[in-house]
């Protein structure tokens, strides 16, 4: 691991107050097949939307910006007003190269350092797990774009996706065995290792491991935020399928047993929530990054403002994944809500705008 420039920083919750919301535009039709259209239609309501409420900055691969203006500004015939209108919606979009528009995943993770200035964390990515060629530009966009917003840059040679993660921002950290154990990302690192990496970048204390996340998500190998995510230190909310058994049943009863409360920095009591998870049925998508980019935004990054974990239960390392299902395929079986409706949930909760 590359040293660290002190002082270390700290990730903050995705709750916290920040400056403005980072999005890639759609970039790649080969990655969404007959979905692209209709995807760019929805990152742009998206944006729209949260640009009510903060500034949006929008990255668009060279040569794609002025598409990416007019339709963040509502205009799908290019006008030479689009600029103009997309400002008038607090849209900036700039061109840097990228290979797809999950920055959730890719972009760098903001933190803050010891007398509260901005970092960016720079982990390396690979298309979770080299599942989707090229991710070259993708694997540089953190750097590139902590230069052109002129934020500190602090390296990893770790590979780490955003949504692998969640914190409550007062030092402990919620992951999966599933995802970081995984050996298509870190071979060569023990668990341990990959633990005090977290630690020395992301300024925890604490970390849960988790053993699953979905399991038929062989897209990210099991991210936490299909299973967990933080509402409030020291809460946590997890689905838990109390109906008829789904595909994903035999996962929740291992990862329940994990979900144990861990002392915290102000000694409060741990608080876990289970929300009822609707029966799935084989037919319709697994829950996904594409099926569920129109109602959860996951490409959208936070930009934050200036300014002893009890061990689970050990579960075997897992094994590789199986192909995931082509984006167009999950695309075309979930069914989208209205786009306007689905860009407001988006940002009803400042949890869904990815990492702080």
């Amino acid at each position: 691991m590359s040293p660290l420039t002190p002082p270390n920083p700290r990730m903050p919750a995705e709750w916290a107050e920040h400056e403005a919301c980072l999005m890639v535009w759609p970039t790649r039709a080969s990655l969404w097949g007959p979905a692209f259209e209709a995807a760019k239609r929805e990152y742009a309501a998206v944006a729209r939307t949260i640009a009510d409420f903060e500034p949006v900055i929008m990255i668009a691969a060279p040569g794609l910006a002025d598409e990416a203006r007019a339709a963040c500004a509502g205009d799908s015939d290019g006008n030479s007003d689009s600029a103009a209108d997309a400002a008038g919606h607090s849209i900036e979009v700039v061109e840097l190269p990228v290979d797809d528009s999950w920055l959730r995943d890719s972009g760098p993770i903001f933190a803050y350092d010891a007398h509260g200035h901005r970092v960016g964390v720079d982990f390396r990515f690979n298309a979770w797990g080299e599942k989707h060629h090229p991710w070259t530009a993708d694997d540089k966009l953190a750097s590139l774009l902590l230069d052109r917003l002129g934020t500190p840059r602090v390296h990893s040679s770790m590979i780490l996706e955003g949504g692998a993660l969640t914190v409550d921002g007062e030092g402990t950290l919620i992951t999966t065995e599933q995802c970081l154990l995984h050996p298509n990302r870190n071979p060569r690192m023990s668990r341990t290792e990959i633990e005090d990496e977290l630690k020395r970048r992301l300024g925890v204390e604490k970390v849960i491991w988790l053993p699953y996340g979905g399991l038929e998500d062989t897209e990210t190998d099991g991210h936490v935020d299909g299973v967990a995510a933080y509402v409030a230190p020291p809460r946590s909310s997890s689905p838990s399928p109390r109906t008829r058994p789904t595909p994903t049943t035999p996962g929740c009863a291992p990862t329940s047993r994990s979900w144990r409360p861990p002392p915290t920095p102000a000694a409060a009591p741990w608080r876990s929530s289970s929300s009822r998870r609707p029966p799935t049925e084989r037919s319709r998508a697994p829950r996904s990054r594409s099926a569920t980019s129109t109602s959860t935004a996951p490409t959208a990054v936070a930009w934050s403002p200036s300014a002893a974990t009890p061990t689970p239960r050990a579960t075997p390392r897992p094994s590789p994944s199986s192909p995931p299902r082509s984006r167009a395929a999950r695309w075309s079986a979930y069914r989208p809500r209205s786009s306007r409706t689905a860009a407001a949930e988006s940002t009803a909760s400042p949890s869904s705008s990815r990492r702080t």
